[in-house]
């Protein structure tokens, strides 16, 4: 069985500790210098500084990587903004749809895309090979011409909508306030379509319009 080491700091580190709760990340540096400088003063042990230490450098630690996140995710909104992608105003954490219901959502969304690619294919410009096929809730699109082919099917145990895209990849979305959300990035489903299909086909195409497309939210 692994052994767990616990640092047990003493009474005379309790006043350090309830500074430390209460400092900011910023202050790390002058708490470190404030408890080295007490510690010599007070001659306090060896374990109370190095108890004071692991929990200031850890603390920096998760605050740094709290950070980064947080930049990582700003950048990631102001490219696809950029790209003229609408971004949601909340994220979806889970989906709280029962199954009659997330089954209902689900099919009417597949079943809508579904038409719309079809009437895409069923124009002059379209190539021969271009193709789509919906069958027990997996949507499979092939633009032809090697643009690339589109799966879209829903995932019951997760309650999930997943797409499988040869432009930006694989995503899975939740649906929230009436629309299908990736949680990474905020971005609705049928507005990663509208921007995708639009620049492969070379004309605008707008999913949005369709059921649970957040047209409705964009205008309330």
């Amino acid at each position: 069985m692994a052994r767990r080491i616990v640092l047990n700091p003493g009474p005379r580190c309790q006043c350090l500790w309830n500074a430390w709760r209460v400092s900011t990340f910023d202050g790390n540096v002058s708490v470190m210098l404030a408890i080295r400088r007490i510690c010599l003063l007070k001659k306090f042990e060896v374990k109370s500084f190095a108890f004071c230490s692991i929990i200031l450098n850890n603390r920096s630690f998760i605050s740094a990587a709290t950070k980064r996140s947080h930049h990582l995710l700003i950048s990631t909104r102001l490219k696809l903004y950029q790209r003229g992608i609408p971004l949601t105003e909340k994220f979806c954490t889970a989906s709280t749809l029962d199954e009659l219901s997330f089954h209902n959502i689900a099919d009417e969304t597949l079943d809508a895309v579904a038409e719309l690619f079809e009437d895409l294919g069923e124009t002059p410009s379209s190539p021969t090979d271009y193709d789509v096929y919906l069958s027990d809730g997996v949507l499979t699109v092939n633009l032809g011409a090697g643009r690339g082919t589109y799966v879209i099917n829903k995932q019951s145990p997760n309650k999930q909508i997943w797409l499988s895209s040869p432009t930006s990849g694989p995503k899975r979305y939740d649906f929230k306030n009436g629309s299908w959300i990736y949680t990474h990035d905020g971005v609705c489903l049928h507005s990663l379509l509208s921007s995708e299909i639009s620049v492969a086909l070379g004309h605008d195409v707008d999913f949005t319009l369709l059921s649970y497309g957040g047209a409705d939210e964009k205008l309330s």
